[in-house]
C-alpha cells in the first residue's frame, strides 16, 4: 500500500500556522515573515511534499467563474450584496456560481468542494463558521478567497467586514438618546464574530450612559430569524421588567420583533423603541418603519470584487504582495420605530 500524500495542512500542523500561510509561503505570495517562510519550506522538504499539479493547473486554466458561499442567499442583506457581485462580475465577463451553506454546521467546507468541483477561479465567503477546515482546503487546490462580512485571526487571510462594534454602538446610543433606559439585544444562538463586534458596540454605549448591566437574549433559530425575532419579542417580561429599548442583530430579527410587539399591543416606539441592523429595503415598507444601522451593501460587493479580482492578477507577477483587510463604515438610518422625540443623555 503506498504512503498517504503529504498535504498543506500536514506541513501546517507541524509548522503551528495556517494552511493559508502554508499555501502562500510555498507560492511565494502574501506577506510573511521571512523566518516563517523558511520553517514551512523546510518542512515540505522533510516532508517530500509534491504540490497538487492539477491545483496549481486550474489557477493557470482559468474558468472565469467564481463561487460565493453563502448561508441563506435569501436573505435581503445577503441578496443585495451577491446582486452587485453578479453585476460587477458580469460587466467583466465572468459567471457567477452561488452555494448555499443553509446554516449548517460543517457545511462551508462541504460548499467548498463543490465549488473545487467546478473549477472556480477564486471564491467569496460569507461564513457561518469560523473553522480553518473549509480555508484549508481552498489553500490546498490554490484557489484564493476573501472572507466577505468577517475575519480571522490568521492575518494572511484576505478579508472585508464592516466596522460592526461601531454599529452597534451607533445604534443603542440612539435608543438611549431617544430616553430609553433599559435596552436589549437580540441575537443568534451563534454567536459569530459581527455578533460580538456589535454586542461589544452595544455594551460601550450602555456603559457611557450609566444604563447597568447589558442583557442580549440569544436563541438558536429554527427557521429563520424572522421567526427568531418574533419568538424572542413574544415572551420578552416588558413591563415586569421596564423594557423599553430593543437593539436586534439584523432587520429581519427587529421586523419579527414588531410582529410580536404589534400582537401584544404593544406601542412602537411609544412604550419600545426598535433598531434593527442592515438596512434592508423591506425596512422603510414596514409599520412603523425602522430605523436601521446601515451596511453599504453595494460598496461591500464591489469592494469584495475588486479585492479577489487583485488577488488573481498578482498570482502571476512576483514578490510580496499585502493582504488586505478592509473595513467599511456603518451609519445610522433613523426612521418611525425609534423616534420617541425625546433627546436627553441624562433621563
Amino acid at each position: 500500500m503506498s504512503a498517504r500524500k503529504v498535504t498543506i495542512r500536514d506541513i501546517a500542523q507541524r509548522a503551528g500556522v495556517s494552511a493559508n500561510t502554508v499555501s502562500r509561503a510555498l507560492a511565494e505570495r502574501g506577506e510573511i515573515r521571512p523566518e516563517t517562510r523558511e520553517k514551512i519550506l523546510a518542512i515540505a522538504r522533510e516532508l517530500h511534499y509534491v504540490p497538487n499539479s492539477l491545483a496549481r493547473g486550474l489557477v493557470s486554466r482559468r474558468s472565469d467563474t467564481f463561487g460565493v458561499i453563502v448561508p441563506d442567499s435569501h436573505n435581503p442583506f445577503h441578496a443585495a450584496v451577491i446582486s452587485e457581485i453578479q453585476e460587477r462580475l458580469r460587466a467583466k465577463g465572468i459567471g457567477v456560481l452561488v452555494v448555499n451553506s443553509h446554516r449548517t454546521p460543517g457545511a462551508d467546507a462541504s460548499a467548498a468542494q463543490l465549488l473545487i468541483k467546478n473549477q472556480v477561479d477564486g471564491v467569496l465567503i460569507f461564513p457561518r463558521e469560523t473553522s480553518d477546515s473549509y480555508l484549508a482546503i481552498l489553500s490546498e487546490h490554490h484557489i484564493p478567497f476573501v472572507l466577505v462580512g468577517t475575519e480571522v485571526s490568521d492575518p494572511t487571510v484576505p478579508s472585508i467586514m464592516c466596522q460592526d462594534d461601531l454599529g452597534g454602538y451607533l445604534a443603542t446610543r440612539h435608543l438611549l438618546e431617544q430616553g430609553c433606559r433599559h435596552v436589549v439585544m437580540l441575537a443568534p444562538a451563534v454567536y459569530s464574530l459581527p455578533a460580538r463586534l456589535r454586542a461589544r458596540g452595544y455594551e460601550r454605549a450602555l456603559q457611557e450612559f450609566g444604563r447597568g448591566r447589558p442583557r442580549i437574549i440569544r436563541q438558536r433559530a429554527t427557521a429563520g430569524d424572522l421567526e427568531l425575532g418574533y419568538t424572542l419579542a413574544r415572551s420578552l417580561p416588558f413591563e415586569e421588567e421596564g423594557i423599553d429599548g430593543i437593539f436586534a442583530f439584523n432587520d429581519l430579527m427587529a421586523i419579527g420583533a414588531l410582529r410580536a410587539l404589534a400582537e401584544r399591543r404593544i406601542s412602537v416606539p411609544g412604550d419600545v423603541a426598535v433598531v434593527g441592523y442592515d438596512n434592508v429595503e423591506m425596512g422603510s415598507y414596514v409599520t412603523p418603519s425602522l430605523t436601521s444601522v446601515d451596511l453599504p451593501a453595494v460598496e461591500l460587493g464591489k469592494e469584495a470584487c475588486d479585492l479577489l479580482l487583485r488577488m488573481l492578477a498578482e498570482e502571476d507577477s512576483p514578490g510580496e504582495k499585502p493582504v488586505a483587510h478592509l473595513k467599511l463604515k456603518p451609519e445610522l438610518v433613523v426612521r418611525e420605530s425609534s423616534l420617541r422625540g425625546v433627546a436627553s443623555r441624562g433621563a
